[in-house]
C-alpha cells in the first residue's frame, strides 16, 4: 500500500469501510491488511482503525444479525473476522488504545484463535466463545457476564477481577488460570478443569461445580 498518496486519512478510512462491506472475502482481507499497515505508519489512527474493525466484527457476527441472515449460526468465524480479531487484540498496540471502550458483546466468535490476546477490560457480555483458543490471554477485568465459553481453552489465562457471572464454562480448560477475585456467581463449571488455578478471592456462590477438577489449586475460593 502506498500510504503517501492517501493524504486525506479520513477518505482512506472511508474507502476501507466501503471495502469491508463487499461480499468478496478477498477484498475484505485486503481492507483489513491496509488498515493494519495504516496503523503501523500512523499509530495515532489506531482508535479509528479499531472502531472500524470492531464494527465490522459486530456486523459479521452479531447474534442479532445472525438470526436474520443466511449464515449458519453454528459456523465458526471466517478468516477476515479472525484477522480483525488478531489485530485489535494485539498486545503490541496497547499503548495507543483504551480497551475499556471496546464492545464485543453479543457476538458469536466461536472457534476464534485468541492465544496470547489482550482483552483486558473488553466487554464480551453474552458473547459466544465456544471452543475458542484463549491460552495465555489477558482477560483481566473483562466483562464475560453470561458468555458461553464451553470447551474453551483458557490454560494460563489471566481472568483476575473478570466478571463471569452466569457464564457457561462447561468442559472449559482453566488449568493454571488466574481467577483471583473473579466473579463466578451462578457460573456453570460442569466438567471444567480448574487444576492449579488461582481462586484466591473468587466468588463461586451458586456456581455449578459438578465433576469439576480442583486438585493443586493455589487458594480456596470465597464461600
Amino acid at each position: 500500500m502506498n500510504l503517501p498518496k492517501y493524504k486525506n486519512i479520513n477518505k482512506f478510512l472511508k474507502n476501507a469501510v466501503d471495502k469491508l462491506s463487499v461480499s468478496q472475502i478477498e477484498q475484505r482481507l485486503i481492507a483489513i491488511n491496509e488498515l493494519k499497515e495504516l496503523g503501523s505508519k500512523y499509530p495515532e489512527q489506531y482508535d479509528n482503525i479499531i472502531l472500524i474493525m470492531t464494527n465490522f466484527i459486530i456486523k459479521e457476527r452479531s447474534l442479532n444479525n445472525l438470526k436474520d441472515s443466511d449464515i449458519n449460526p453454528i459456523s465458526e468465524i471466517n478468516s477476515d473476522v479472525q484477522l480483525a480479531l488478531n489485530i485489535i487484540t494485539n498486545p503490541d498496540i496497547d499503548r495507543y488504545l483504551r480497551r475499556d471502550r471496546f464492545n464485543l458483546s453479543y457476538v458469536d466468535i466461536r472457534g476464534a484463535n485468541l492465544c496470547g490476546a489482550n482483552l483486558k477490560k473488553v466487554n464480551l457480555r453474552r458473547s459466544i466463545l465456544y471452543r475458542a483458543n484463549l491460552i495465555d490471554a489477558n482477560l483481566e477485568n473483562a466483562n464475560l457476564t453470561g458468555a458461553v465459553l464451553s470447551a474453551a481453552n483458557l490454560k494460563g489465562a489471566n481472568l483476575a477481577w473478570a466478571s463471569l457471572c452466569g457464564a457457561i464454562l462447561n468442559a472449559a480448560n482453566l488449568y493454571g488460570t488466574n481467577l483471583t477475585h473473579a466473579d463466578l456467581r451462578c457460573a456453570n463449571l460442569f466438567l471444567a478443569n480448574l487444576q492449579k488455578a488461582n481462586l484466591s478471592g473468587a466468588n463461586l456462590n451458586g456456581a455449578n461445580l459438578r465433576e469439576a477438577e480442583f486438585s493443586g489449586n493455589k487458594a480456596t475460593p470465597e464461600a
